[in-house]
């Protein structure tokens, strides 16, 4: 049915359909929250930055996770810490605290 489809057609297809391919959901990736993209710019990996931070690698996957939902948020110490590191406002890093 589908065999002599082109690359551009196969994308177009997928592009329309969105539902499900071999019984998996087809999801967009969630957009990189603001904390995401401060600690990506650093060049540092997660584990760094928590050393300078002064956290365990785990917090600031949860702080990544829940960035945005205000369950999980850093102290104000360690927020300070992040934006320094990052080079970022606390605000820049968690918009929901303005």
């Amino acid at each position: 049915m589908y065999t002599n489809l082109t690359c551009s057609q196969i994308e177009k297809l997928l592009r329309e359909r969105k539902d499900k391919i071999d019984g998996h959901s087809i999801q967009d990736e969630p957009a990189e929250t603001p904390l995401e993209r401060g600690l990506k710019s650093t060049g540092l990996t997660q584990e760094k930055i928590a050393d300078r931070v002064g956290v365990h690698s785990s917090s600031i996957s949860r702080y990544k996770k829940h960035s945005g939902t205000g369950k999980r948020r850093p102290s104000f110490k360690t927020l300070k810490k992040l934006a320094s590191t990052t080079g970022k406002s606390p605000e820049q890093l968690f918009p929901e605290l303005d």
